[in-house]
């Protein structure tokens, strides 16, 4: 095919490629160094000394770009199923849990506990836990709102919540005269999101524990 060494010009009723609204592939044209003749003046016979791209040529580029464009979709969708995929295999705490106290393992000082409802809203990152405890005396409450992406806080005061695989870590760091009281707790969910085990440790004190609570979602 002998290219003209004068460019096209636009024909009447032509954008800025020379081609009209029924000619749906001027860019691919081009970029394979062809530029193809408005089909309307082809089918008008073509101007004389104008290149002209056959109907199976300009078929072909316009296959070509089709199947581009539905691998560039293609390619878009599954990163975005891949990426909610990701998201979705955390598993959410968010429910209202009842201590199963003889399931659990709990340590002198902590086994006076009688019964407990942990009340968890879980919107990841956002995790707000409410906790309350019977005991033989005074009930114990508290609660807390930490977020997962927030800062760590391993070597400073403070609390942190974090992802360890499935489980998600808090910690609580306490500054004292005599030294330092850390408290945490590892959640984790079993048989298939009813259970909920919540393994505690606590270090720095003259009463150090190692608990595993057990809750059923309720």
């Amino acid at each position: 095919m002998t290219l003209p060494n004068k460019p096209l010009q636009p024909t009447a009723g032509a954008d800025a490629w020379g081609c009209c609204e029924i000619c749906l592939a001027p860019l691919a044209a081009e970029r394979h160094g062809v530029r193809p003749q408005c089909l309307k003046d082809r089918m008008r016979g073509g101007q004389p000394g104008t290149a002209v791209a056959s109907l199976h040529e300009i078929e072909t580029l316009i296959t070509g770009c089709m199947m581009f464009i539905e691998t560039c979709i293609a390619t878009v969708i599954l990163l975005g199923v891949a990426i909610s995929g990701l998201v979705q295999d955390k598993p959410d705490f968010s429910g209202e849990w009842i201590l199963n106290r003889e399931s659990s393992t709990l340590s002198p000082g902590a086994d006076g506990v009688r019964s407990g409802v942990w009340r968890i809203e879980h919107r990841e990152p956002r995790f707000h836990h409410k906790a309350t405890f019977v005991t033989g005396g005074n009930p114990i409450e508290y609660e807390y709102d930490l977020r997962s992406d927030g800062p760590d806080v391993a070597a400073t005061e403070g609390a942190s919540l974090r992802w360890d695989g499935n489980a998600l870590v808090v910690t609580f760091r306490t500054k004292r005269p005599d030294g330092e009281m850390l408290i945490s707790f590892r959640y984790e969910l079993l048989d298939a999101g009813r259970r909920l085990r919540a393994t505690e440790q606590v270090r720095g004190t003259d009463h150090d524990q190692d608990n595993v609570w057990i809750f059923e979602r309720r």
